[in-house]
């Protein structure tokens, strides 16, 4: 009797163990998209198939780049003349299908001043609730906005904050702790039944003014640091036109790890690939003065993830790295996370001016001309990621 105990007690504390099993991978995985969600846990079907809910095997974003937005001179005075002045110049977005992306990125070049003190060096402070209808990230590492100095980069870094626009960069080339950051982009979810529910991935994000002397050594150790962790994009502006000298440093950038490197220069779109990644050398103007004389090239980047564990926490963590002053890194290492691999999809989007001399996009005509131009077949072909 005493054995037929014993060997009972065996099998109930097995059984209490592997309710414990299951319990424990379930917890492990759960996760909740949006409040009540019926996702079930990603990535494993077992698991799914026990909760009888989708599950999501993929998590991805698809984004839209510009090259610089100035809203100082004949931008502004347009939009002075017209009825609704502060969201005239983003109207002819509507033409690029704000809803086709989960998340736009440009280079904001002018300092944000106070609404209804728009001048000769800062962009008045009435776009800035436009903008953030249109912009989740802009880049702030060029002269123009760094050369105001301390002061007004603050203005403008708390403009953007109010309006929930993330940024990316410092007044000072030199502060190579602010030159990097990590950014929170909307995403979505695609579940096994094929349906879509929202998300977020986490991205490393630079903006760099190379028109200013950086000390390109300690430069390449943040990029570093950044890359070690999370795929990283690089934003790079010299304020003028493309250089020989552009190009060494942008090859630098991704010698230190950079996934991508944009460069918000002047002039006509240039691109390459380097060592399998790509470099934009230029994409030029997008909205600001004068645009028909530096009319640039929109790109779209769509990257994808499939769903590990790994892939999973950081999606979690991702709302938490776009905080300011935020511990992410030390948070990942914590949480032992690993690099997690983004797949890309990359093409242009050909830009055109409007009567209003407003930006819209292109046709596709002028898209396949843009794309020949540049060489973008044989760009792609050499791209690995």
């Amino acid at each position: 009797m005493r054995y037929q105990s014993h060997r009972h007690k065996h099998r109930i504390i097995g059984f209490v163990l592997s309710l414990l099993v299951i319990g424990g991978i379930v917890g492990a995985w759960k996760f909740v998209v949006g409040r009540g969600s019926d996702i079930a846990p990603a990535d494993d079907q077992a698991v799914g198939q026990i909760t009888g809910r989708p599950s999501p095997k993929v998590v991805s974003s698809r984004t839209l780049i510009f090259g610089g937005m100035d809203l100082r001179g004949s931008v502004d005075e347009s939009a002075r003349a017209a009825s609704q002045r502060f969201p005239f110049p983003f109207k002819p977005l509507d033409s690029f299908n704000r809803s086709g992306y989960d998340a736009w990125l440009s280079s904001l070049e002018c300092p944000l001043g106070d609404s209804g003190a728009s001048g000769s060096s800062s962009c008045d402070g009435g776009y800035v609730d436009s903008m953030g209808e249109w912009f989740n990230v802009l880049a702030l590492g060029n002269d123009a906005v760094g050369s105001q100095g301390e002061g007004a980069f603050t203005s403008t870094t708390e403009k953007l904050d109010a309006s929930n626009i993330q940024h990316i960069g410092s007044y000072d080339s030199n502060n190579v702790a602010k030159l990097c950051d990590i950014v929170n982009l909307p995403a979505r979810y695609t579940l096994n039944d094929g349906s879509f529910k929202e998300a977020t991935m986490p991205l490393a994000v630079c903006s760099i003014n190379t028109a200013t002397t950086i000390p390109v050594d300690l430069v390449s150790d943040t990029i570093r640091k950044f890359s070690e962790v999370l795929p990283t994009w690089v934003f790079a502006d010299n304020n003028s036109q493309s250089t020989a000298l552009d190009t060494q440093l942008y090859r630098t950038f991704i010698d230190a790890g950079a996934s991508v490197v944009l460069g918000t220069n002047k002039g006509m779109p240039l691109v390459e690939s380097y060592e399998g990644k790509l470099i934009v050398h230029s994409l030029g103007g997008f909205i600001g003065n004068r645009p028909e004389n530096n009319l640039g090239m929109g790109l779209s980047i769509e990257i994808e993830a499939q769903l590990d564990q790994s892939v999973l926490l950081w999606t979690r963590l991702s709302p938490e790295c776009a905080k300011p002053a935020d511990t992410c890194i030390e948070t990942a290492a914590y949480q032992g996370l690993v690099l997690p691999k983004y797949a890309y999809k990359f093409d242009t989007v050909s830009l055109s001016i409007n009567d209003s001399l407003l930006v819209e996009k292109g046709t596709a005509e002028a898209n396949e001309t843009l794309q020949d131009m540049i060489g973008w077949a044989d760009v792609l072909e050499a791209l690995v990621y």
